[in-house]
C-alpha cells in the first residue's frame, strides 16, 4: 500500500504540488523552524540515553521511552542517509522548478542535489512518533498534528516532493516497529 502511495505521488502529485507551492509561498514568521525539529530529535536520540546511563537513572519512566525512541531514530537516520539516499539518487523539487529535472539517478546519490528520497526529516520524525504512539497512546492526537505539520511544511517549502515524505515516513515507521519490537 505504501509503495502504491509513493508511485501515485511520483506520477500524479509531486510536480503539480511543487509548482503550486512555489506559486503560493507562505509568509508566517518562524514556520520554517518546524522543519528543524527532526534534527533536534536526532541530537537528543544520541545524547539522552548516554546521559541517562551515566547518571544511572531508573529503567522505568522516561528511559523506557527514550531508549527505544533513540534506537529507532538512529537506525532510521543511518538507513536513510547511508543506504537509501545514495541508492535512489533522486533530484528534489528545486531541480524540477529551476531545471525541469525530475528523475532518479540510481546509485548516483552522492551529492546533496540527488538526495531527496526518502526524506530524512520525515523518517526521523516518524521513527520518534512511532515509538511514542505505542508508549504514550494518550497523546496520539498531538503526534498526528506534529507529523502532519512537518509533512506539509517539507512539501510546501519545496524541500521534498510528497513521495519523498511518504517514503521517509514509511522508513521511520519501520525503524519504530523494529525498536519497539526489540524492547
Amino acid at each position: 500500500m505504501v509503495l502504491g502511495a509513493i508511485l501515485f505521488c511520483i506520477e500524479l502529485v509531486d510536480r503539480p504540488l511543487a509548482e503550486f507551492a512555489a506559486l503560493h509561498p507562505v509568509h508566517v514568521r518562524g514556520i520554517k523552524y518546524l522543519i528543524g525539529v527532526p534534527g533536534l530529535l536526532l541530537g537528543l536520540a544520541l545524547v539522552v540515553p548516554i546521559v541517562g546511563r551515566i547518571l544511572r537513572l531508573s529503567t522505568s519512566g522516561w528511559r523506557g521511552v527514550a531508549e527505544p525512541c533513540g534506537m529507532a531514530i538512529v537506525w532510521t537516520a543511518a538507513a536513510v542517509e547511508l543506504v537509501l539516499k545514495p541508492i535512489f539518487g533522486r533530484s528534489g523539487p528545486l531541480s524540477w522548478l529551476e531545471h525541469n529535472q525530475f528523475a532518479f539517478h540510481w546509485f548516483g546519490g552522492r551529492t546533496a542535489e540527488l538526495q531527496s528520497m526518502p526524506s530524512g526529516e520525515a523518517a526521523i520524525l516518524a521513527a520518534a512518533i512511532g515509538v511514542l504512539w505505542v508508549a504514550l497512546p494518550r497523546w496520539r492526537w498531538a503526534y498526528l498534528v506534529i507529523g502532519g505539520l512537518e509533512a506539509v511544511s517539507l512539501v510546501w517549502f519545496n524541500w521534498h516532493f510528497a513521495s519523498d515524505v511518504v517514503a521517509g515516513a514509511a522508513v521511520g515507521a519501520l525503524g519504530a516497529a523494529l525498536a519497539v519490537g526489540r524492547t
